[in-house]
């Protein structure tokens, strides 16, 4: 995700609005956090023998978690691996 004002979580900041390229103040959204976190483990991630289970984990590594996000098997992944 691109790094803007509008996806920052620090609501006090002075260069807010301002075109800073590389903002050193940017602090990610709690959203984008999470569905870089689930990235990151599915990719580590190995199956399982439940079937829902490897189809969230497969469409996850596929498309990733932003994509996917609102699947059966996508949400019955994250709530197996309290994500």
């Amino acid at each position: 995700m691109m790094k803007s004002c509008a996806t920052c979580r620090w609501t006090s900041c002075r260069n807010y609005g301002k075109d800073l390229d590389p903002c050193m103040n940017y602090i990610t959204s709690l959203e984008e956090e999470r569905r870089i976190k689930i990235d990151q483990f599915a990719s580590k991630d190995m199956k399982f023998c439940d079937s829902d289970y490897n189809i969230g984990l497969r469409r996850i590594r596929k498309v990733g978690y932003n994509e996917c996000k609102g699947e059966r098997e996508v949400k019955y992944y994250c709530l197996c691996n309290n994500l």
